[in-house]
């Protein structure tokens, strides 16, 4: 299926023929709702942006609010209960949010 989007032949029939079946009542009423989101890209953004997890990192970096923002709760956590990891940590994640695709949301590819 994932072929079927990239090369934006996403219909009825297309489907059948790779699913070797006949679509249900549910993927019927939900293929224009999925057509949508492959020609704007959305399926696959989490919309987070970086810039934001970067003001959090330079304001709030040290409770690790930005780790939070961008899906990271373990991380989050424990730059909360040890200030960023002592100051190292919040301070490479600075660095890693100024470089473009240096620290990305969770399950966003940095390539």
């Amino acid at each position: 299926m994932e072929q079927t989007l990239e090369k934006g032949k996403l219909n009825k029939k297309t489907l059948e023929n790779q699913l070797g079946r006949k679509l249900t009542l549910k993927e019927k009423l939900l293929l224009p709702v999925v057509k949508a989101k492959a020609k704007s890209g959305m399926g696959t953004a989490s919309g987070r942006s970086q810039l934001v997890a970067l003001l959090l990192c330079i304001f709030v970096g040290g409770l690790g609010i930005h780790r939070f923002y961008l899906g990271y709760t373990g991380l989050g956590i424990l730059y909360l209960f040890t200030a960023g990891l002592f100051g190292i940590g919040w301070f490479i994640d600075l660095i890693r949010l100024i470089i473009p695709n240096g620290l990305t949301p969770k399950g966003q590819s940095s390539y």
